[in-house]
């Protein structure tokens, strides 16, 4: 786009890479943020869509990058900030991770995606009243929004509110649910007949996108088994299985390099050159949680 004017050039291109990034056009979204940010470097809007790229590709150094750049030309956007907690938490800088999570809740009013956004952080840090505060306040603003829908559904069951999840959910299930509203719902409700469950099913089959499918068919397999329809409910939880693993990438020769590797650098010899280290009858403490890989 050419235009006599930095600022309204890189507003369009943000617009536009905005749009491309929900649509999963991710190549698009990129191409438009680089535009943005030739068009005028110092758009706090052109280095957020920089973060949300990095966040979609799991870059965290780039989005802790681009999401510091967006506070430091503008300290008062919250999201900005909110995105930050989360990556900071991520990544074990738990102090700087505090300080973006103050900064996130600031006072005043927020947008609806801003207020969701400081829900699900608070949550990451394990303030789960604090979040369904937020996510309530989201959902509030704009009540036809599928995900805020789905984020109350869930503080609200953490929090042990099945009722009020349910309530948050049965808007968009009699609708024709988000494909996670209708998992989840299916969690809070028992089946009383296979008619759902043969609906999902249905909708599952033509779902063409694998996550789609996959909460389809495990929400109709939780049908089904609440029917004590076996042979159904495993049928659907294959299919379910399935999909997420159509889901998943993931490179086999790339794992199997990894240990090749792991193996021929760990020897004997090697570890036969490792000093003494340290002999002390203090008692050790196992810090972290079982088969989640945060031992240390």
């Amino acid at each position: 786009m050419r235009t006599d004017d930095p600022e309204a050039g890189a507003r369009a291109h943000v617009a536009r890479g905005l749009d491309a990034f929900r649509d999963a056009r991710l190549d698009d979204a990129e191409k438009e943020a680089r535009a943005a940010l030739q068009a005028d470097g110092k758009r706090p809007e052109a280095h957020f869509l920089v973060g949300l790229l990095a966040l979609e590709k799991k870059d965290w150094r780039t989005a802790i990058s681009a999401f510091g750049t967006v506070t430091l030309l503008n300290p008062y956007d919250r999201a900005g900030w909110a995105h930050l907690a989360r990556l900071f938490q991520r990544v074990g800088h738990f102090d700087r991770a505090d300080v973006a999570l103050s900064r996130a809740l600031g006072a005043g009013e927020v947008n609806p995606d801003t207020a969701d956004l400081i829900g699900t952080a608070l949550a990451q840090f394990g303030r789960h009243r604090e979040a369904q505060d937020w996510h309530a306040k989201a959902f509030a603003a704009a009540p036809d929004r599928a995900d805020f829908a789905i984020n109350v559904a869930a503080s609200n069951l953490f929090l042990g509110r099945d009722s009020a999840a349910a309530a948050a959910l049965d808007p968009f299930i009699e609708a024709g649910g988000a494909p996670q509203a209708e998992w989840l719902y299916s969690t809070l409700r028992r089946a009383r007949s296979r008619a759902r469950a043969d609906r999902l099913i249905a909708r599952a089959d033509s779902a063409c996108a694998p996550g789609a499918r996959a909460f389809l068919a495990y929400a109709a397999g939780k049908d089904y088994e609440d029917c004590a329809l076996w042979d159904e409910a495993f049928a659907a939880f294959d299919l379910g299985a399935r999909a997420k693993r159509a889901s998943i990438k993931f490179d086999e020769q790339a794992e199997a390099a990894q240990f090749k590797a792991l193996a021929e650098t760990f020897t004997e010899v090697w570890a036969a050159r490792a000093g003494p280290g340290h002999d002390d009858p203090a008692p050790i403490f196992i810090v972290g949680q079982p088969r989640t890989g945060t031992t240390l």
